[in-house]
């Protein structure tokens, strides 16, 4: 027995043996399996994530109207990139206000050196195109055929800057707010008071002006924002268009400070869902994805901002514009902008030019509306403004911006408030040559264009009391009123230069009034 015991036990431990081996083989074996799995996973994502393809733009400017021309240098080369340097427009819409484009920025991404620029180009600022209003915001919503659209408005940045964007964004301030809520608010510092009501559109904006955490609707609010309503005493506190685009500009960017926070790329995943719902990019999905996972490592406080270089003229040519100042964009761009390996030089931009007797001419280009080369009556060079780069928010650059009855305008330095986009549709449609979304004949200086009109601040007021009420003629002092058409209309009660003697009356009529109109 003892032996078929030893017998037994020998044959035993052979099987707690085997056992042993067994799990080790299957521990084995799921180690190899979860590794081979991490690098299948590891082997997708760098053959479908990868450096996105930008190699058709390489060189500056735009050669006859072909940003893809390759320019072919004394030394038979071409321009070329540089590493993993890329461009983007940022196009901020309000498609409540007309659908013009309310906010351009060009943003530059440095892969290299983990580097983000942004360069605001003011809307008002003008481009050879062959249709009346020549403001850049007017681009978008043109006929194609007419030199419009999303291409074109591309290629007009490349005259101004010498830089072709590799990619576009195009994002409503209404999907801003659905952005904002997304990732739990955006703090920001609101550089001013602002208080405006408008019942046509039941929009309602009211801030303190100081650092506080914005919801979605808060955001969009503040996006809109333009200028208050008008106050008793005549005054309409607000923006001029500069500071406006600023404060767009420096949410933008709070923004996407916070979106990079959430942190790591577990969660790039769900923040290219919430760009492709609200959005609309030509970037791919892999474009997206390989950008998100380097952005996780920008510093977002070290993003410069600036503004395109420009003159400003007032009121030029029955609008008020900013002519771009080609000798300030060049290093400003060469600095911060350009993603080609030779610098961009003056030659490489088309942009109007004013001479001394008002007629204008396009650099490297031809002039598109023959009425724009022959000599006006005003004549003065303009002041200049833009460029400035800074690390730190903007905020507003004249705030607050008070004007009196009769001033014309928002903005108190000769930009204007009323363009192509704040008209209600249907008058957007009166054209002149082209048919084209800028051809409207109305008065750009006009303050309000009308009821129903999306833009913050046009919306019409109530009529004023017979002290504050508004001429159609040239601005007055306020509280001064004077006939709107002498001899027939009564005299004003203050008259500080000479008049003709006119019949008194106790008031103007109402069809005088030329207020909110």
């Amino acid at each position: 027995m003892s032996k078929g015991k030893r017998e037994a036990g020998s044959t035993k431990a052979p099987k707690s043996g085997k056992k042993m081996g067994r799990g080790k083989k299957i521990a084995l074996i799921a180690i190899c399996c979860a590794a081979g799995l991490a690098l299948a996973v590891t082997a997708a994502w760098f053959a479908l994530v990868r450096e996105p393809d930008v190699g058709d733009n390489t060189r500056p400017g735009v050669i006859n109207n072909n940003p893809n021309s390759l320019e072919v240098d004394e030394s038979g080369g071409t321009s070329g990139r540089k590493e993993d340097y890329f461009t983007f427009l940022l196009i901020g819409r309000d498609t409540a206000g007309g659908g013009n484009t309310d906010a351009l920025i060009l943003v530059s991404y440095d892969v290299v050196n983990q580097q983000v620029n942004m360069m605001s180009i003011p809307r008002d600022t003008a481009v050879n195109v062959p249709w009346s209003v020549k403001k850049i915001n007017s681009v978008y919503n043109a006929k194609e055929s007419s030199g419009g659209g999303l291409e074109n408005l591309k290629k007009q940045v490349a005259y101004l800057t010498g830089v072709m964007p590799d990619f576009y964004v195009i994002i409503e301030w209404k999907a801003v707010g659905e952005i904002v809520d997304a990732v739990g608010g955006v703090e920001f510092d609101v550089p001013r008071n602002m208080s405006y009501d408008d019942p046509y559109q039941n929009l309602h904006i009211h801030f303190n002006k100081g650092v506080q955490t914005l919801d979605g609707q808060k955001a969009m609010e503040l996006l809109r924002y333009r200028k208050d309503n008008r106050r008793a005493d005549g005054s309409i506190p607000g923006y001029n268009d500069i500071g406006r685009m600023n404060t767009q500009r420096d949410f933008l960017k709070a923004m996407a400070k916070k979106v990079l926070q959430l942190g790591n790329i577990t969660k790039i995943g769900d923040f290219v869902k919430i760009f492709l719902d609200n959005v609309e990019t030509d970037l791919s999905l892999t474009d997206m994805m390989w950008f998100a996972s380097k952005a996780l490592s920008v510093d977002v406080d070290k993003m410069q901002s600036s503004t395109l270089p420009y003159i400003e003229v007032g009121t030029f040519r029955g609008g008020d514009y900013l002519l771009p100042n080609g000798e300030e964009i060049v290093p400003l761009v060469n600095e911060q902008f350009n993603p080609y390996s030779r610098d961009i030089e003056l030659s490489d931009l088309q942009i109007l030019v004013r001479n001394k007797d008002g007629s204008c001419y396009v650099t490297s280009g031809e002039l598109l509306d023959a009425k724009w080369g022959k000599p006006t009556s005003s004549g003065s060079s303009g002041s200049t403004g833009g460029g400035v780069s800074t690390t730190e928010p903007t905020g507003v650059v004249a705030d607050p911006v008070v004007n009196t009855p009769g001033s014309g305008g928002d903005t108190g330095s000769g930009q204007t408030s009323a363009e192509p986009g704040d008209l209600e549709p249907g008058a957007q449609e009166g054209p002149e040559e082209t048919g084209e979304p800028g051809d409207t004949e109305l008065p750009e200086e006009s303050e309000f264009s009308g009821a129903g009109t999306e833009e913050p601040g046009d919306a019409p007021a109530p009529p004023q009391k017979p002290g504050e009420e508004l001429p159609a003629e040239p601005p007055q002092e306020p509280g001064e009123e004077l006939p709107a058409e002498p001899p027939q209309e009564p005299g004003p009660e203050l008259d500080p230069e000479p008049e003709p003697t006119l019949p008194p009356e106790p008031t103007l009529p109402p069809e005088a009034d030329g207020g909110d109109v």
